[in-house]
């Protein structure tokens, strides 16, 4: 069999096919994608968070409060762990006193509650060796939640929600100048939302933070800077919690010597894990600082 002649080009007959006669071989592209910039997410380092002073605790159907540092119940509750379990419009939550119901720190102990158309509650300054015990029309027919905040040993603020027409509710607040001898409410000119309230804190008799919430909805956080006259919205930038959101006004404070504000948000039904918030000035717009766990206040 005679050997065909043009076998031995084919190599560069075909290299020139391919290189040098202007063909072009177009392979498809692949795109090119920016990432995003990083969310925080809880797996960061936790922040070192400072324990809280004391929680309560219930045992046959009694409370009491327990100093953390020492692990020793140092004072009981005046109210029935059932009297503070209920509410007015005859739900109780779950079996627990409801989140936000009580207030303990360093200088001052406080619970609060509702039935029907009043809201209840008792303070303590001295540890709770002496109480002051008050009731209050709420100018609402069927309490649902009662949520009190402290900022000094004199003034506090106890927010009501009731009235409850499936996800909306009305809304009021009442502060003390008094240590919680007496509550005067304020009238509200632009109200926040008609979601359901969970959650109230005060830096100051002006500055103050509403949590609003919907189940299985994401919350909303409505800020004051005259006292609860008016609200607006804030968009805070919170990171992407799976299975659950940070839902709760835990605190707000204002630091008096460089004027930079800290909020925190409690996450879960007693709000263990918190998200911290932090801004420089009452200007500048918050920032996610990061997360921690401790017990929150009043968890048993």
């Amino acid at each position: 069999m005679k050997r065909k002649r043009w076998l031995p080009l084919l190599p560069f007959v075909l290299a020139l096919m391919f290189s040098g006669c202007g063909v072009e071989t177009v392979f498809p592209s692949v795109p090119q994608t920016t990432p995003a910039p990083p969310t925080p997410t809880p797996t960061a380092t936790p922040l070192p968070l400072e324990e809280e002073p004391y929680r309560f605790v219930t045992e046959d159907g009694e409370v009491w409060i327990v100093d953390n540092a020492a692990g020793e119940r140092v004072a009981k509750v005046p109210y029935s762990q059932e009297k503070l379990e209920r509410t007015g419009d005859g739900n109780s939550d779950g079996g627990e006193i409801a989140a936000g119901s009580c207030y303990l720190d360093a200088q001052t102990f406080a619970f609060v509650g509702g039935d029907l158309v009043q809201f209840f509650g008792c303070v303590s300054h001295d540890g709770g060796q002496n109480w002051i015990e008050f009731r209050c029309p709420s100018g609402i027919d069927r309490l649902r939640v009662c949520c009190v905040d402290f900022w000094s040993a004199e003034e506090g603020v106890i927010a009501v929600g009731g009235d409850r027409q499936m996800n909306s509710e009305t809304k009021t607040l009442f502060f003390t100048s008094d240590g919680g001898t007496s509550w005067v409410e304020q009238q509200m000119e632009k109200p926040p939302s008609n979601r359901l309230l969970n959650g109230v804190t005060f830096a100051d008799r002006m500055h103050g933070i509403l949590s609003l919430d919907v189940p299985n909805e994401e919350p909303e956080y409505w800020y004051t800077e005259d006292g609860g006259a008016t609200f607006t919205q804030l968009e805070l930038p919170l990171p992407e919690f799976e299975g659950t959101y940070y839902f709760k006004a835990d605190s707000l404070r204002i630091d008096p010597e460089d004027e930079s504000w800290t909020l925190t948000l409690g996450q879960g039904n007693y709000g263990q894990r918190k998200a911290v918030l932090m801004k420089t000035t009452s200007e500048s717009g918050w920032t996610y600082a990061g997360w921690g766990e401790k017990p929150a206040r009043g968890l048993g």
